[in-house]
């Protein structure tokens, strides 16, 4: 570092040279990558990636979501990442995450950078149920009871041929032309919400369902 005084009449000192030490601080990061979007609230849960760096060796990050507003707060970090599976879960709604604040035990003055937002899904779920016996030509109801993110689209089937069918409602139910008699045993296909193919859904349920004719009456007269 050189150095030299003038004064107000222009006479100037000497030039000195002097050490100047200068501490420059990094300022810790953290970034958040989906691994696993998807989350059924139990086996399947949902699992984020946060990428960290900086000049410290432990790192702590605050994390907030849209479901409730609540803060996670990791600490004990070490770099390059950790992997967080986070324990909110909502059925019915997608869960969004952010970081609100990361540091590190570096000691930076630098204020804490964090990047990067993850969406969690829940994985559709239906469940189908109902069945027996109906007059041919009669209403068939079967009911379906749903989980995800309406609207839903479903394929099911009488054990021979394909339905479709798109439920609007988390209690819904479908509605069948007892066109032919016989024994039939519907179940579901495939169900997927309005996630599209990136959460797919999963499913259950039967209903058995028997068809017979109406009753005939003939009159006679004698």
């Amino acid at each position: 570092f050189l150095s030299q005084i003038i004064d107000n009449n222009g006479c100037k000192s000497p030039i000195s040279q002097s050490p100047v030490r200068i501490n420059v601080n990094t300022a810790p990061l953290a970034n958040l990558n989906p691994i696993t979007i998807c989350s059924d609230g139990g086996a399947n849960p949902g699992k984020i990636l946060i990428d960290l760096d900086g000049a410290g060796s432990s790192y702590t990050v605050t994390i907030v979501n849209t479901i409730n507003g609540s803060k996670d707060v990791l600490s004990g970090l070490s770099k390059p990442s950790y992997t967080w599976t986070p324990n909110h879960f909502n059925p019915d709604t997608a869960i969004t995450y952010s970081i609100q604040s990361v540091s590190d035990n570096s000691g930076s003055v630098c204020p804490g950078v964090g990047s990067g937002t993850v969406t969690i899904k829940p994985i559709p779920t239906a469940v189908l149920n109902g069945g027996g016996t109906y007059c041919q030509g009669s209403a068939v109801p079967l009911s379906l009871k749903l989980t995800g993110i309406g609207p839903w689209k479903l394929v099911y089937s009488d054990g021979t041929n394909p339905y479709n069918y798109t439920a609007t409602k988390r209690q819904d139910t479908v509605l069948l032309n007892a066109a032919q008699m016989g024994n039939f045993t519907y179940q579901l296909v495939s169900v997927s919400d309005q996630n599209g193919t990136g959460c797919a859904g999963t499913f259950s349920g039967q209903a058995l369902v028997q068809v017979i004719g109406a009753p005939v009456v003939k009159m006679q007269i004698e």
